[in-house]
């Protein structure tokens, strides 16, 4: 948002940017901008990296310790293809939802941005 009011400030301003020479201190004013809105996009590109890493694995893992559970309680009986199979239909509509989150979060995140531009639009004053 920054960056974009700079440039239409400048934008706007040409002519007195140009005859004033200010050119070096809007360009360095956007950007900065940039670089704070580029630092920002690099991070949320991470953390949803990061998101979909473990909502990926972590099916896996809850398999293999769900496996693991069963085999330490019930170390004498036999784990059958029938009780395997039932485990991983029922971890798999489990797991379902949860790839789902990272999507879901975003976009709360998302509409909850639009909304607070809606709201600041809603509540300006009127224009005679």
């Amino acid at each position: 948002d920054e960056r974009v009011r700079l440039t239409n400030e400048t934008f706007g301003a040409i002519q007195v940017v140009k005859l004033y020479a200010w050119e070096t201190s809007f360009k360095k004013a956007t950007s900065a901008a940039r670089e704070e809105e580029l630092s920002k996009i690099l991070s949320f590109a991470n953390l949803r990296a990061l998101s979909t890493f473990f909502v990926q694995g972590i099916p896996v893992l809850v398999s293999t310790a769900t496996f693991l559970a069963y085999s330490v309680i019930y170390g004498a009986e036999e784990l059958t293809p029938a009780i395997a199979f039932t485990t991983l239909s029922l971890l798999t509509v489990l797991a379902g939802p949860l790839q789902n989150l990272p999507n879901i979060i975003n976009q709360i995140s998302q509409a909850s941005i639009a909304l607070e531009r809606l709201n600041e639009v809603l509540l300006a004053d009127e224009v005679p």
